[in-house]
């Protein structure tokens, strides 16, 4: 660079070389020109009305730069909207991603980032147009505005890998934190021993031990409905999570985290529950534990099971209508409150965190229990007092 004209160099003993900045990518230009005095400053100005252009939107870049080595590759991005760079990430998102978050990447994409900023030049999106949209929608949780800028975060990210683009608008930008909100009434909300009694005598014979299962070994509905027969280990009394079945999936996929591929031990009332399934499905020619009573065929997502048998016996029972996942809740609560170890129960759950585990169910740990304490006096108290 001349320390005289700024973005000019000599380049060569017959060349010169000039950068700027244009759509967010910065550009170098040869210009066959001797590096003289004069020429140098013939390359400054004509640096200048290239820069002086580009901020009126003026400048054409072919027409400027006829012989550039990096036309092509560079219009063919600098002309790209986000809504078609959008459109192709979830192209490959498809082959990369987990059905059910790809599923949730596409609505985001299709409902919301291509209205809002599918007409920007991929190269034009600015970090103020971030933000213009983040206090435009100031009223959504700052869950929901992360969810919603994640696939865009990823979708630039690799538009920066591939060097569509030079930088990322979302680089180091955070959220704005919220004011503290009022405390919100506990999401989880199990149900009592009366509850679940009613529930297994509303289910249908055939489906009663889902329910019971569920209570007892704290599966996602999605893993529950994916158990084959040979997951189960009847002699550690344990079965094998490795796979889930969502909506989404045409097929069971593996759960989310390498801490959801675990073994769940069976407890005395999940064994019964599993015995009393074998008269349903044991010789299924699927392998399903559990199956579609209405079509004799394994469930095909979640959702169906919710829709199908669990909201009717729920009316039919009599109780106050939770979701099915509140079944994991009251699994977690009832081990924590008969105060079992929480990183065993956390490993249970397939949490990634005990602390996760804790935080959640922080209610239902008995931290002042009478027996509090008296396992190490057991272990460790000396035999005599000296």
């Amino acid at each position: 660079m001349s320390r005289k004209y700024e973005g000019v160099r000599a380049k060569s003993a017959s060349s010169i070389e000039i950068s700027f900045y244009y759509k967010a990518i910065r550009c170098f230009e040869t210009i066959k020109l001797k590096p003289t005095a004069t020429n140098l400053k013939r390359a400054y100005l004509h640096r200048m009305s290239v820069m002086d252009a580009i901020s009126n939107d003026t400048f054409d870049y072919a027409a400027t730069f006829p012989d550039s080595p990096n036309l092509k590759r560079f219009l063919a991005y600098c002309s790209m909207s986000v809504e078609k760079w959008l459109e192709l990430c979830l192209e490959r998102w498809k082959e990369q991603l987990k059905a059910s978050t790809y599923n949730g990447y596409r609505k985001i994409v299709r409902n919301v980032l291509i209205p809002e900023f599918g007409n920007f030049l991929l190269s034009g999106l600015s970090r103020k147009d971030v933000k213009r949209f983040v206090d435009e929608h100031s009223k959504l949780s700052r869950k929901r505005l992360s969810n919603i800028l994640s696939p865009l975060r990823t979708a630039y990210d690799e538009a920066v890998q591939l060097e569509h683009i030079s930088q990322n608008p979302l680089d180091g930008y955070k959220l704005p934190k919220t004011k503290r909100q009022s405390i919100k009434v506990d999401p989880i909300d199990p149900f009592d021993s009366d509850e679940r009694q009613a529930i297994y005598a509303a289910i249908k014979p055939e489906m009663r031990e889902f329910a019971e299962l569920a209570w007892w070994t704290g599966l996602r509905l999605s893993e529950q409905i994916a158990l084959l027969w040979t997951d189960v280990d009847w002699v550690k009394r344990r079965v094998s999570i490795t796979k889930a079945t969502t909506q989404e999936a045409d097929e069971p996929e593996a759960p989310k985290t390498s801490a959801g591929l675990r073994y769940v031990k069976l407890l005395d009332p999940a064994i019964a529950a599993l015995r009393r399934q074998k008269q349903f499905t044991f010789l299924h020619p699927s392998g399903h534990i559990f199956v579609n009573p209405k079509t004799d065929e394994p469930w095909k997502g979640d959702a169906s099971y919710r829709m199908t048998i669990w909201t009717h016996a729920i009316k039919r029972a009599g109780v106050r209508y939770r979701y099915p996942y509140q079944c994991r809740h009251t699994y977690a609560s009832m081990l924590l409150m008969a105060g079992e170890n929480i990183m065993w129960v956390s490993k249970q759950l397939g949490h990634t965190d005990w602390a996760f585990t804790a935080r959640t169910y922080s209610r239902w740990i008995d931290l002042d229990a009478p027996e509090s304490g008296m396992l190490a006096v057991a272990k460790w108290q000396r035999s005599s007092i000296e």
